[in-house]
C-alpha cells in the first residue's frame, strides 16, 4: 500500500529533479564568464522563431495585397525623391507611408528642400515617420525627437519608427503601438499608417504586439519603374525607403530584414489582426510540468514493459540509454509538431525551451533519484 501511495511522489520527484538540473545548468552559463555567449544565445531562444523559419522553409509565401514597397536605396537627392513621391501620389495609393526622416536643411540643395515641403503641403495622405532618442528608464519615456526639417511649417502626420541603432543587438519580435516621448504619448508610425487606411482610431498608441513573421511577400518596387507597376500602388498602402541599406538592417526570425519590410510586416500584422498570442507565464510554467512529467510515466512505462520480455538481447538493446534516447528524440519531435500545428492555426505560441531542456534530463533525473533512494534503504 505504501508503495502505491509514493508512486506519484517518485514521478513528481523526478520530474522536479529534471528541471533543477536544467535550472542548474542556466545559472552556471549566467555566471561563468567564458559562457556569456550560450546564456545570450538562450536569452534569444524563442520557439516561434522556430515556428515562423518551418513556415519560411516547408511554404510558398503569400503575396500582399494590400502593401507594396517602393525601394529608394539609390536615390538621394531630396529633389529626385519628391519626384518619386509625386509620380506615386499621382497613381493614387491610399497611404503612402515614408521610412525617411529629412534631417536638416540642405543649404547646397534649396531646390530640394523646397520640393520637400511643396509636397509636405500638398498631400495630405502621406506618413511621415520620426526617431525618438535619449531614453530616460526611470521615467520610462524618450527625451528627444528627430523631426523632418519641415514638420514644424506644414501640418503633416508623423509616427517614430523608433528603430535607432542601439538597439539592434537583440532579434526584433514586437512592433510598437506607441511611445511616450517629453511627457506625452506619441502614436508609432505602423499605428498611424493603420488608422489612416482603414479610416478609424482602431489601433490604440500604447503597448506592444508580437509581430507576425509568416512568410508574406510584399511587392518590391524600383523608384524608376513607378508607372510601370501602377496597379501595385493605386488604392494600397506604400512604403517608400531603402531595402538594402546595411545601416538599416534588422535581424529578425526570418533573418536579416530591411526596416521598410519590417514595417510592412508590422502594418500586415495589425490589418489582418493576426498577433502570434502567448500563454501566460502560469499556464506555460503548469504545460512544461505536465509534459516532463507525462515523459517521466511513459519512460517509466516502457522500461517496465521492457523488463518483461523473454529475449534477453532484444531486452538489453531496448534498455539501453541510446535505445531510451532515440524514443525520447522522436516524442520530443511530436510535442513540437503539435506546438508548431498550434502556432499554424491559432497563431498560438507555446513556450517549450523549458520542457525540451528537462525532458532530455528526465533518464538521469530517474537514475538518480533510484540510486537516491536504494542508498537510504
Amino acid at each position: 500500500m505504501l508503495k502505491v501511495l509514493l508512486l506519484p511522489v517518485r514521478h513528481v520527484a523526478i520530474t522536479l529533479i529534471a528541471f533543477m538540473v536544467v535550472g542548474l545548468f542556466a545559472l552556471v552559463t549566467i555566471n561563468v564568464s567564458f559562457l556569456n555567449p550560450i546564456a545570450r544565445t538562450l536569452e534569444e531562444f524563442s520557439m516561434t522563431d522556430l515556428y515562423f523559419q518551418a513556415l519560411q522553409s516547408t511554404a510558398s509565401p503569400d503575396t500582399s495585397r494590400a502593401i507594396a514597397i517602393v525601394d529608394m536605396t539609390k536615390l538621394y537627392d531630396r529633389r529626385h525623391i519628391a519626384t518619386c513621391i509625386e509620380e506615386i501620389e499621382n497613381i493614387g495609393p491610399k497611404v503612402l507611408g515614408i521610412d525617411i526622416v529629412f534631417e536638416g536643411e540642405k543649404y547646397d540643395n534649396i531646390e530640394g528642400d523646397m520640393a520637400m515641403m511643396t509636397i509636405a503641403q500638398k498631400h495630405k495622405n502621406i506618413i511621415y515617420s520620426y526617431r525618438l532618442l535619449g531614453y530616460n528608464h526611470q521615467q520610462h519615456q524618450y527625451a528627444k525627437e528627430i523631426h523632418s526639417f519641415f514638420a514644424d511649417s506644414t501640418n503633416i502626420t508623423e509616427g517614430h519608427t523608433n528603430m535607432e541603432r542601439s538597439l539592434y543587438a537583440g532579434i526584433k519580435r514586437d512592433l510598437h503601438l506607441g511611445r511616450r516621448s517629453m511627457g506625452k504619448q506619441k502614436a508609432s508610425f505602423v499605428s498611424v499608417v493603420v488608422n489612416k487606411y482603414t479610416e478609424k482610431e482602431t489601433v490604440p498608441n500604447d503597448g506592444d504586439m508580437s509581430i507576425n513573421f509568416t512568410p508574406t511577400h510584399f511587392q518590391n518596387i524600383p523608384y524608376d519603374s513607378i508607372l510601370y507597376y501602377q496597379e501595385l500602388i493605386k488604392d494600397r498602402i506604400v512604403l517608400l525607403g531603402s531595402t538594402s541599406e546595411e545601416s538599416d538592417m534588422h535581424y529578425t526570425p526570418l533573418g536579416k530584414m530591411a526596416g521598410v519590410e519590417l514595417l510592412a510586416y508590422s502594418i500586415n500584422t495589425l490589418l489582418n489582426r493576426q498577433e502570434i498570442r502567448k500563454l501566460p507565464m502560469f499556464l506555460s510554467i503548469l504545460i512544461s510540468f505536465l509534459l516532463v512529467f507525462l515523459t517521466q510515466l511513459l519512460q517509466d512505462a516502457y522500461e517496465k514493459r521492457i523488463g518483461k520480455m523473454r529475449y534477453p538481447l532484444l531486452r538489453t538493446f531496448l534498455s539501453s540509454s541510446v535505445a531510451l534516447g532515440i524514443l525520447t528524440f522522436f516524442w520530443m519531435v511530436i510535442i513540437m509538431w503539435i506546438g508548431f500545428l498550434l502556432f499554424t492555426i491559432g497563431h498560438l505560441s507555446l513556450t517549450l525551451g523549458w520542457a525540451l531542456s528537462a525532458i532530455a534530463f528526465v533518464d538521469a533525473a530517474r537514475s538518480f533519484y533510484d540510486t537516491c533512494t536504494e542508498s537510504l534503504k
